[in-house]
């Protein structure tokens, strides 16, 4: 179970990274 939810803390840190880089691109084309 700790496993699991460490691996989901993860992927949600790496969702966060991709849409800050996602929004900074969309600041920048505007």
């Amino acid at each position: 179970m700790y496993q699991i939810s460490s691996d989901w803390r993860d992927k949600a840190r790496e969702l966060a990274g991709f849409w800050r880089r996602y929004i900074t691109q969309e600041k920048q084309a505007i």
